[in-house]
């Protein structure tokens, strides 16, 4: 049985705990030995009912591997993940159909992700025939109605992905996404292949959904300036790991860990008689293997010393934080003094 939908803002919907997600990579030679690559290392968080969180992280830091693993798109090496209560992973194969319903995924590429065979029509009612819901004219009708919900006519029905723009294509998307009345819905990267003004309407839209539905978003990205402004919280996530976590503000104006700054460093400022404060120069990412025991940004932070080496820092509260303000750091920028824990 799934669980009774509690009240927005009764708790979390979504809790991960202790989720490893790994991958065989073959030899890099003959009669080498595959490799394990963890792409997801003992992540834990939460998603209140309502809110959005933000992941942010470079390419290959296991972003849409995570948000994926939640859904249980792939298979994990261990943890679990807690839907509205319910083992996620534990669930039985009627029970995950029926969860389905209820945590939904908009993909990165907008008309990669529908099918060219299909008219927009029969994509978006595609949902409603897998889970057998309504007669062909009642589908028909609720197709042409999230057409319409998500800003597209009712006339685009009998168009193919081919026919339609990128921001039309991804509109599409979130039709789909929406159309089972979903609680919780994965965003990967949905602006990212955008135009910079499409991006802003995508955004709005989605806000709107998540206000008028109450809905709750994973929203995964690359690009902290968009992070803070659609997020209610922030994830920084590097090789599998998460390295700091707050509330949006709080992290825009206090990232602590070194990574996090790295990245709030290359966001552009848009006022030129404004400049940011100098931040110490991360090396660039050396593709090596991730540190079996020490803090796996060691090899890049400007601050490393042999504590940083031999053991990994815990994502816990440091000194002078908010309790709701977590970083995976020995030194964070709270504590660090000039010259401490640097080499």
């Amino acid at each position: 049985m799934l669980s009774i939908v509690t009240p927005s803002g009764a708790g979390p919907l979504i809790d991960v705990r202790d989720l490893h997600v790994g991958f065989d990579r073959p030899a890099r030679s003959i009669g080498g030995r595959a490799r394990r690559l963890r792409a997801v290392d003992g992540v834990n968080l939460t998603i209140d009912r309502g809110r959005t969180l933000g992941l942010v992280g470079e390419s290959g830091s296991g972003k849409t591997t995570l948000g994926r693993a939640i859904l249980r798109l792939v298979d994990p090496a261990g943890g679990r993940v807690l839907f509205g209560g319910q083992d996620v992973f534990g669930a039985s194969s009627g029970e995950l159909h029926r969860m389905r319903r209820r945590m939904r995924i908009v993909l990165q590429d907008p008309l990669g992700s529908l099918n060219p065979r299909m008219t927009i029509g029969q994509a978006v009612a595609e949902p409603f025939q897998i889970h057998r819901v309504g007669t062909r004219r009642e589908r028909r009708t609720r197709v042409e109605a999230l057409l319409e919900r998500v800003g597209l006519r009712s006339s685009h029905a009998d168009r193919y992905p081919h026919e339609l723009s990128g921001g039309q294509c991804q509109r599409v998307g979130i039709a789909r996404a929406i159309a089972l009345d979903p609680e919780f819905i994965v965003l990967d990267e949905p602006v990212s292949a955008l135009d910079v003004s499409i991006q802003a309407q995508i955004l709005n839209l989605l806000s709107d959904l998540r206000d008028d539905l109450g809905l709750t978003y994973l929203f995964i990205t690359h690009d902290l300036a968009v992070a803070k402004r659609f997020s209610d919280r922030i994830a920084v996530m590097y090789r599998g790991r998460i390295v700091e976590t707050a509330d949006s503000a709080s992290l825009y104006s206090n990232a602590q860990h070194p990574y996090t700054q790295a990245l709030l460093a290359a966001v552009p400022v848009p006022d030129p008689t404004k400049r940011r404060q100098p931040t110490a120069t991360c090396k660039e990412a050396d593709g090596g293997p991730v540190v079996e025991d020490g803090c796996s940004f060691s090899g890049r932070c400007p601050h490393v010393d042999e504590t940083c080496r031999r053991s990994q820092p815990q994502l816990v509260t440091a000194p002078y934080l908010a309790t709701d303000h977590l970083v995976a750091c020995h030194y964070p920028a709270a504590t660090r003094s000039e010259g401490s824990g640097a080499v």
